[in-house]
């Protein structure tokens, strides 16, 4: 009879093990992900997925801002910003500008 209870109970605890080992497991992935590392002199401000593994993602590296877009197998720098285009940005859309108007503003900036 004690033979079966002690099978069960190390069934039972190793299940209870492996799911404590899985929640710490996702926790440290989730810290590794874009966004979830809140690093030091490098930081992810935005991410919008334009297509099945592709992304364009604006990142802030030191006080340069950099438009990127990133596939499965690449990433390619887009565009550089500084401070006062992406204050330009954000004041032409608190205006509700369409896209089109954004990006000739910042075409016209960068010539």
């Amino acid at each position: 009879m004690f033979e079966g209870f002690f099978t069960v109970a190390g069934t039972l605890i190793l299940v209870v093990g492996i799911l404590v080992l899985c929640y710490f497991t996702t926790r440290k992935l989730g810290r590794m992900q874009p966004g979830g590392g809140g690093g030091r002199y490098i930081r992810l401000l935005e991410r919008i997925v334009i297509g099945q593994d592709k992304t364009i993602a604006l990142v802030q590296a030191g006080d340069k801002y950099l438009l990127l877009g990133v596939a499965s197998s690449q990433i390619t720098v887009l565009m550089e910003l500084n401070k006062e285009q992406l204050t330009e940005l954000e004041v032409s859309q608190g205006q509700t500008a369409d896209f089109k108007s954004i990006l000739e503003m910042i075409k016209d900036r960068k010539k």
